[in-house]
């Protein structure tokens, strides 16, 4: 495997000049330590309830973005789920499917923010 060049380093010659970056090292070490509190979280919830409350098991430093979708079969292709109240901690939800005003179906989630 070869490595590549851009066309100014394409020569014997090394020159500290083209390897300058545009962050101190200072700010790389800050967004290193920043990269590294960024987390996900995710799960199934199959407590069998129309509604009811999701933890994260961990504690973000703010209510991080909350994604989820009903596990799909026959029965339940058209039902839906609705996140409401996030926290730092967890969620409420509320599952409707279009034959009735309420599913018990599975529902995956998943948490994207940062954590302490």
């Amino acid at each position: 495997m070869s490595a590549y060049l851009p066309p100014s380093l394409d020569t014997d010659k090394f020159s500290a000049e083209n390897f300058k970056s545009s962050l101190t090292l200072a700010e790389m070490e800050m967004e290193i330590k920043r990269m590294k509190r960024l987390l996900v979280r995710s799960g199934k919830n199959a407590d069998g309830t129309a509604t009811g409350t999701q933890s994260f098991g961990v504690t973000f430093v703010s209510a991080p973005v909350v994604v989820s979708t009903i596990e799909s079969d026959i029965s339940t292709h058209d039902a839906s789920i609705v996140v409401h109240s996030v926290t730092t901690t967890g969620f409420s939800y509320i599952k409707y499917s279009a034959d009735s005003d309420m599913t018990t179906a599975p529902f995956y989630w998943l948490a994207n923010g940062v954590v302490v």
